[in-house]
């Protein structure tokens, strides 16, 4: 997700949402790429995986 939130100085409530869109289609999820290994998108799952492990 691209995301831009406003929020009061304690960030605990969201004033405006200017930007909220999916990017998931734009993001490079493979694991094998020639010439470059993991995509940006499949590093994030993976680093997200082992946050909620």
């Amino acid at each position: 997700m691209d995301f831009a939130v406003d929020t009061d100085e304690t960030h605990k409530i969201i004033e405006s949402v200017e930007t909220w869109r999916d990017v998931t289609e734009a993001e490079n999820t493979n694991l094998r790429n020639r010439g470059i290994g993991a995509g940006r998108g499949a590093l994030a799952i993976k680093v997200l995986r082992a946050l909620n492990s």
